[in-house]
């Protein structure tokens, strides 16, 4: 019986101790997989640190970049709104510059004083007028202001475009008598001149002219535009 305890204490002894071996071991293995787990984490964060290093100076290339772009687009701006301030000042500046080489072309009588039209080359007096036909853009000015001279309506149709034709009969057509009768005046009046000089000519394309002309020495010129239709140039109002 005594043998039989003895066995029986010395197997539980065993089996206790087995028990608890594998229960340290169990411990151990816990403690060793949480520091393995810290340290995979803290290898984790050195790796995104040294990334993040890595990328400093692209970041800091970067930043500066956009630094000097804000320092390019505040001074853009400054010279938009220099450049707003001073378009009044070069468009008055533009005005008088045309003025000074309009009056510097006009010809100059001796002494420096200004001619009188009639003395300037280029100058048709309107006691020369005539009706010259349409087969040159100057031949056409000179019949419209022929016409203009004599009250004769029938050419002074005659002499221009369809377009402008049409839009002086429109503009007429839409008034009484009596308002027509005076608009019509009022347009006489205004082409009767003591004549004019052809102070230059602009050929804007093959059926297109300007002609620049003066109806006083020291006045603003009169620019004339004239079509080609079929052969014929015809003025366009």
């Amino acid at each position: 019986m005594k043998a039989r305890m003895v066995l029986r204490l010395g197997a539980i002894a065993a089996l206790a101790g087995v028990l608890a071996a594998i229960a340290f071991q169990r411990r151990a293995t816990g403690r060793l997989n949480e520091e393995n787990q810290v340290l995979r984490e803290q290898e984790q964060e050195a790796e995104r640190l040294a990334q993040e290093n890595e990328q400093l100076p692209q970041l800091r290339t970067n930043t500066a970049n956009l630094e000097a772009l804000r320092v390019e687009g505040r001074e853009v701006e400054k010279l938009r709104a220099e450049v707003w301030r001073l378009r009044p000042q070069l468009k008055d500046r533009d005005q008088l510059l045309a003025e000074n080489q309009r009056l510097a072309a006009l010809p100059k009588a001796p002494g420096g004083a200004v001619s009188r039209l009639a003395e300037m080359p280029g100058y048709v007096a309107a006691a020369s007028f005539s009706d010259a036909g349409f087969a040159t853009p100057e031949d056409a000015l000179q019949t419209f202001f022929h016409a203009m001279q004599r009250g004769d309506w029938e050419r002074i149709f005659e002499s221009l475009t369809a377009e402008s034709l049409g839009e002086l009969q429109e503009s007429l057509s839409e008034k009484a008598e009596e308002a027509r009768v005076k608009e019509g005046e009022q347009m006489l009046a205004t082409f009767r001149v003591k004549g004019y000089r052809l102070a230059s000519k602009e050929v804007q394309s093959e059926d297109r002219v300007v002609l620049i002309l003066q109806t006083s020495a020291d006045g603003e010129p009169h620019r004339m535009t004239l079509r080609r239709v079929g052969t014929d140039w015809k003025l366009k109002l």
